[in-house]
């Protein structure tokens, strides 16, 4: 039983020899990234550690990266640093190969960019290739080794196109490396890089404000979005020595490519020169704040009285229904008017009688000409009697 005993400690001192020799050949390899060597030694506390370390698979992340300037403007070119951490206690990695790839345009929530126009150069934006383009490089590197537990970083300059709209978009990564014992392995990463536009908003011409005080005077300007992003709480207000009649303006988002336009009314308050202010604040696509000041000039003169009569203010301020004249006049309309309804009756009714007067007299006339024809009728039969009868008496004397 003691000679049993005895071999497995022989067994177990020659393994933990070995295995603190390799530990520290892979602690005294060179770190690519900081350019020094350094020496560690680790003792193994028991076989089941030994077995663990010899076991595990080593395993390369992206624990950090940063842009520089950031906000990132599109087109500009930035510089990306992406630091790389070999998770393993034990194990060196090596013959690190990292490819970026940012193909299709796609956002980080998994959509494609919604700017598909045209760009002012008459191509559209490489959406269907890459939104990140490499500046003097190529879009792969390569690392020599990372040691257990410790980090490398690499810094690429990249650039975009200029006309891209402002959004989040991913860039991915692979790695490709290999154990001690050359074993190779492929890890997938992505990184999301913002984008911004730069927020131009113009100025329309500015009104010349003159006119006379205690006035209202009419204020209208235009604004133009020319830039590819939209702005978001924008507001416009008016400020000077003068009263405003709507100082404040609230358009809220304002669209690229839209017009608006701010339109008060202003009032001098006394003759003279002043300055004003036409103030513009708007939050722009990263949520910074701006704000846009427009200065102007307001000359207002003295208000110009006009002499009058006064007689004929009263005359016109007098109503025309308390003047004698206005009635005089509408009684001689209606006496004319009554005087020709009178004309037109009484001649109305004369040529009725003059009418009924000639019926009349044909009347009259038939029955006198029907009269003396019956009055010869009768003289005649009277002469014819008479006649007869002298016949007859004639006859009988004879």
């Amino acid at each position: 039983m003691k000679k049993i005993y005895g071999i497995l400690l022989a067994l177990i001192v020659i393994v933990n020899s070995f295995f603190v020799s390799e530990v520290s050949f892979a602690d005294n390899e060179e770190d690519v990234s900081s350019g020094k060597t350094s020496t560690k030694t680790e003792n193994v506390e028991n076989l089941s550690n030994v077995s663990e370390a010899k076991t595990s698979k080593p395993k390369l992340i992206i624990d950090n990266y940063s842009v520089r300037p950031n906000p990132i403007k599109a087109g500009e070119a930035f510089d990306l640093t992406i630091s790389f951490y070999n998770t393993n206690k034990n194990k060196s990695i090596k013959n690190i190969k990292v490819v970026l790839n940012s193909s299709g345009g796609s956002t980080m929530d998994g959509s494609q960019s919604e700017d598909d126009s045209p760009s002012r150069t008459g191509a559209a934006p490489s959406l269907n290739g890459s939104v990140f383009m490499p500046v003097g490089s190529s879009n792969t590197f390569y690392i020599e080794s990372i040691r257990a537990g410790r980090k490398a970083e690499r810094t690429i300059k990249l650039t975009s196109p200029y006309d891209i709209s402002p959004n989040t978009y991913e860039l991915g990564v692979t790695l490709e490396y290999e154990d001690s014992n050359n074993n190779e392995y492929v890890v997938e990463e992505s990184l999301g890089i913002n984008l911004y536009q730069e927020a131009k908003l113009q100025i329309g011409t500015m009104p010349a404000v003159e006119g006379e005080a205690g006035v209202d005077y009419p204020f209208e300007v235009p604004l133009y979005n020319t830039g590819r992003s939209a702005v978001y709480n924008m507001m416009i207000k008016m400020e000077g020595e003068f009263d405003v009649i709507g100082d404040t303006y609230y358009i809220g988002t304002f669209q690229p490519g839209s017009t608006e336009s701010f339109a008060t009314t202003i009032i001098g308050i006394e003759p003279g020169t002043t300055k004003g202010n036409l103030i513009i604040t708007y939050e722009d696509s990263t949520g910074k704040s701006h704000e846009i000041k427009e200065e102007f000039t307001a000359n207002f003169m003295e208000m110009i009285q006009e002499e009058f009569d006064e007689s004929m203010i009263e005359e016109e301020k007098e109503p025309i229904y308390k003047n004698i004249v206005f009635w005089m006049i509408i009684i001689a309309v209606i006496v004319i008017i009554i005087v020709i309804i009178a004309v037109v009756i009484r001649k109305k009714k004369k040529n009725k009688e003059n009418d009924e007067l000639i019926i009349d007299d044909e009347l009259d006339d038939k029955y006198d000409t029907k009269e003396v024809e019956d009055k010869s009728s009768d003289i005649e039969l009277t002469q014819r009697i008479d006649t007869n009868s002298l016949e007859d008496e004639e006859d009988n004397e004879n």
